[in-house]
């Protein structure tokens, strides 16, 4: 009889934890209902237009996936151990524009963890991009031993306080980072080689005559470029900029130069493939890297600068509204053609407008600054 009895409240046991996941699971199943229904409206209102249903539904995808990563982390995480979770899911959801949540969310963590080098620069980007660039700015000043970057970087943070006596630490903090890095003070980037020619903006058929054939490569697959980047469009394959520089500037990148391609065929982007696998074979120029880049009408992206001086950017119209849409380039104010290219050195500080009604859609072209010497 006590075998039996055990027995039987074993079975009462499975059945009652089988009704409680059950009923877990219909709760789950109901709380991701609500999830994704305020994340698609959500995002239908902000993804609109020409994408259409498919991009949204990328778009859709993703933002469901850090939706529910944020909600098991509350569930499962909940020991010491979380670090790791916490910081996923704010990486996550800075992914997806919530920089306010992603810093609620980095708040969990001891005062220990949140100081650590690189969580204390991820936690200042994070307040820059909400628009608090005097906090991120206090995060920043507070890293020992700061490199380059990390000096440019709280520069960038600076130039964006309005609050008074910001401007004075801006300009002494420039000066410092002039004298000791030895930097042309119009091209503050993290890799600056020292005496190439240096200009804004370049007329190639005057400087760099050998630049010819492959700018009329680029021309002549303007059209085809344009019909390939609505496609990606259409399939959700743009990414929104990372660096909070424009919540409006839409890029694929074609050949990343952690990626190389060595078969168009792979490529989501064969029309783009093939035409820097073309300019790269009249060893003329050195090919870094292509991408596309858009931005939706009435947008700005920020004032920036890049990289290095080691590189110029073609630009290739591919749907330019107007005069409306521009750029500067340093002291020099240009605008984009459909079909042409301007050749420009984003070194130097830069920043871009569409005052238009439609979106402005450039290709991109990296080369080689020809003063670095061509590849063997």
């Amino acid at each position: 009889k006590a075998t039996v009895s055990v027995l039987y409240c074993k079975a009462q046991m499975k059945w009652s934890m089988l009704l409680m996941f059950l009923a877990f699971c219909l709760l789950a199943s109901a709380e991701e209902s609500c999830i994704n229904n305020e994340l698609e409206s959500r995002l239908v209102v902000q993804y609109p237009g020409e994408a259409g249903e498919e991009a949204v539904g990328d778009e859709l995808q993703r933002a469901r996936q850090y939706a529910l990563a944020l909600q098991y982390h509350k569930r499962v995480h909940k020991r010491e151990g979380t670090v790791l979770s916490l910081i996923s899911v704010a990486t996550d959801l800075k992914g997806l524009g919530e920089y306010n949540k992603a810093l609620e969310l980095l708040q969990q963590l001891p005062l220990t963890v949140r100081s650590v080098r690189q969580l204390a620069l991820f936690r200042a980007s994070l307040y820059d991009c909400s628009g608090n660039h005097k906090a991120a700015y206090n995060i920043m000043k507070k890293v020992p031993d700061k490199d380059l970057h990390e000096k440019l970087t709280v520069l960038d943070y600076l130039s964006r306080v309005k609050a008074k006596g910001y401007a004075e630490k801006h300009e002494a903090l420039r000066s410092e980072i002039i004298r000791e890095y030895e930097l042309d003070g119009d091209q503050l980037v993290p890799n600056y080689i020292k005496g190439l020619a240096a200009s804004p903006s370049h007329d190639w058929p005057t400087e760099y005559p050998f630049m010819g054939s492959a700018v009329e490569i680029m021309r002549r697959y303007s059209s085809r470029l344009f019909a390939e980047f609505r496609q990606l469009e259409k399939k959700g394959l743009l990414e929104t900029d990372e660096e909070c520089l424009s919540s409006v500037w839409r890029r694929y990148e074609v050949s990343p130069g952690w990626r190389r391609i060595a078969d168009c065929k792979e490529s989501q982007a064969v029309v783009a493939c093939n035409m820097l696998q073309e300019i790269a074979v009249l060893n003329t120029i050195r090919v870094i890297r292509g991408s596309y880049s858009s931005i939706e009408p009435n947008a700005h992206i920020a004032p920036h600068y890049g990289w290095t001086n080691g590189q110029l950017k073609f630009h290739i119209g591919l749907r330019i509204p107007g005069p409306c849409a521009s750029i500067r380039v340093h002291d020099r104010y240009l605008n984009w053609v459909e079909g042409d290219v301007i050749l420009i050195d984003d070194s130097f500080n830069h920043e871009a407008w569409n005052n238009c009604t439609e979106t402005r859609t450039v290709f991109q072209v990296v080369v080689q600054h020809p003063d670095v010497g061509m590849p063997h």
